[in-house]
């Protein structure tokens, strides 16, 4: 007995949201389609729980797509933009293209130390006597 999948039933509403992100797009193909050309756009043509298809241009006008299989499936409509969010990070992050400060370490500034021992001080010798 074949489940409907409401993630295909969705799929036409899926292709218009992701319409506005042409970037993640080309994204999706060279990272998750594993496309090495020079992709100039890509669109979704079709998704399901299992997975999406992408057509893609590559700069000479040569156009190809792309099935990129979703591990694990979409449970559901409901997760997936989250899912298609998080793929975007996954992707963006492998090629390089992803533009998050990368903090490796953080020093805690010396001066801070003594910043409340002043205040301390400042209270203790300065406030008026109850």
């Amino acid at each position: 007995v074949a489940m409907s999948d409401s993630v295909a039933s969705n799929s036409s509403s899926l292709c218009t949201y992701m319409k506005d992100q042409p970037r993640t797009l080309v994204a999706y193909v060279k990272y998750f389609g594993k496309v090495q050309d020079n992709v100039a756009s890509a669109e979704m043509s079709g998704v399901d729980s299992k997975g999406m298809t992408l057509l893609y241009k590559l700069q000479p006008g040569v156009s190809n797509s792309v099935r990129v299989p979703f591990n694990p499936p979409f449970p559901g409509y409901d997760g997936a933009k989250l899912r298609l969010l998080s793929m975007k990070t996954e992707a963006l992050d492998g090629l390089g293209m992803l533009k998050v400060p990368n903090l490796t370490t953080f020093r805690f500034p010396p001066k801070a130390i003594m910043t409340p021992f002043i205040f301390l001080a400042y209270f203790y010798l300065l406030a008026p006597p109850p």
